[in-house]
């Protein structure tokens, strides 16, 4: 009878939080099992192997992922299992099969169910690579999570510059119905481009990378926001909230600081 009433509970269940845990081999297959009414799924300080392919969730809305790193599992010379990281936040590419349960391979990206997404990720650890030049499935996954209509992202880690913002609204860009939604949120705390510059040199790069910068808000001497489109072409724009004094958090900057700014951003 016991039983009977957890798996009833789990069934109905519609928020779950992942704490301080691994993920091995294919067991997320049996999670949209367990919980086929899941609506929000939260990841904190878990650890992902990268062997593990996720399933899609039908009904999930939002889903946050805080402190999760990938990580290959080897065996050391006493037989014993070890968790080898290979990256100190997730991956875009993990991001999106997380999202959508499969390996996409076309533009554009149908609309997901997922409506709010809030995760730490490492832009650097493929971007730095230049793989997006040539690889046809990373503009892919790339533009999947950007297709979420309220979209933030956190790297505290990547040193990011204008050429990569613009790889990424370039490739939402080619799903189109995306135009329509609120711009992206990238909190970071490390950008190349934004260092010891003027608003007028930093604008000038941007429109170097296709890019345009229509608003700028400066507080303090070490945080900036920008938001950024995509040059003569109509699409979703990105927020940038630069932080280099701290590492960004998921509410890191004060929100009743900027408000006193109206008209700026």
């Amino acid at each position: 009878m016991q039983l009977s009433q957890l798996e009833y509970s789990k069934s109905c269940s519609e928020q779950i939080i992942f704490a301080s845990c691994k993920f091995t081999g294919n067991i997320q297959e049996f999670l949209p099992v367990y919980y086929p009414n899941l609506k929000k799924l939260f990841f904190i300080n878990c650890c992902i192997i990268d062997t593990c392919q996720f399933q899609l969730f039908k009904n999930l809305e939002e889903l946050e992922i805080e402190n999760v790193f990938i990580a290959k599992q080897v065996v050391n010379e006493a037989g014993e299992e070890n968790c080898e990281k290979l990256s100190t936040q997730i991956t875009i590419k993990s991001l999106s099969n997380i999202v959508y349960g499969e390996i996409l391979n076309q533009l554009p990206i149908p609309p997901s169910n997922l409506k709010v997404l809030c995760a730490f990720v490492n832009f650097a650890q493929e971007f730095k690579n230049q793989i997006y030049q040539t690889d046809i499935r990373f503009m892919i996954n790339i533009s999947s999570i950007g297709s979420i209509p309220k979209c933030t992202l956190i790297d505290n880690e990547s040193v990011l510059c204008f050429e990569w913002i613009y790889q990424f609204l370039f490739a939402v860009s080619q799903n189109e119905y995306t135009k329509s939604y609120p711009p992206i949120e990238l909190k970071i705390s490390k950008f190349k481009d934004a260092t010891n510059l003027t608003i007028i040199e930093l604008k000038e790069i941007a429109e170097t990378n296709k890019l345009q910068i229509t608003r700028t808000l400066i507080i303090g001497e070490s945080q900036q926001i920008l938001l950024v489109k995509l040059s003569n072409i109509k699409a979703r724009e990105i927020v940038i909230y630069i932080n280099q004094s701290k590492r960004t958090q998921i509410n890191g900057f004060d929100d009743k600081s900027i408000n006193k700014c109206p008209g700026q951003l």
